[in-house]
């Protein structure tokens, strides 16, 4: 789906099949999420579950923006159907241009459409807190530390929501 085009630059939005583009999708976990961590916090154990989804951002065919959506429960409330998300990154030079916010907006609205879920919850890094708040999505508990990456919040977003405007 091309969500813009602007100056010739052609921007797309894409559910991602995972073995098509896992290896790119891990390559910016890296770069951007654990830039001095080891390589396999890169990897997720769900990433090839058929219920996790993987969603991506183009700019002229090059991928610049991922989020990953993994069927999980909420930790504030096992009994909502739930996905959690995880390994949220834009390149560094596509930042602060509303790719993120883009990205996140579409994929919510993709999971919302076709799945049963009530919840879609992340935890948050400390400095991007704001982006979440400013995409709707509501802070839940205290301020928690992940070892090695720092401090974080549980936030979620209740795709009820969208489901009452559709």
């Amino acid at each position: 789906m091309i969500l813009y085009r602007r100056k010739n630059i052609k921007i797309n939005f894409k559910h991602l099949r995972t073995t098509n583009y896992i290896e790119q999708i891990r390559n910016i976990r890296k770069k951007i999420l654990y830039t001095h961590l080891p390589t396999n916090l890169c990897f997720y154990k769900e990433d090839f579950l058929s219920a996790t989804h993987h969603f991506g951002i183009f700019i002229d065919n090059e991928l610049v923006s991922i989020l990953t959506l993994i069927k999980n429960f909420y930790i504030y409330n096992t009994k909502l159907p739930s996905y959690q998300l995880r390994g949220m990154a834009t390149k560094t030079e596509f930042q602060r241009k509303n790719i993120g916010k883009s990205l996140l907006q579409k994929s919510l609205n993709y999971i919302n459409l076709r799945t049963n879920t009530s919840l879609v919850w992340c935890h948050a890094r400390k400095n991007v807190f704001n982006f979440y708040i400013k995409n709707e999505f509501k802070k839940q508990g205290s301020l928690f530390y992940i070892k090695n990456i720092g401090l974080h919040y549980t936030m979620y977003f209740d795709c009820r929501l969208l489901k009452k405007q559709s």
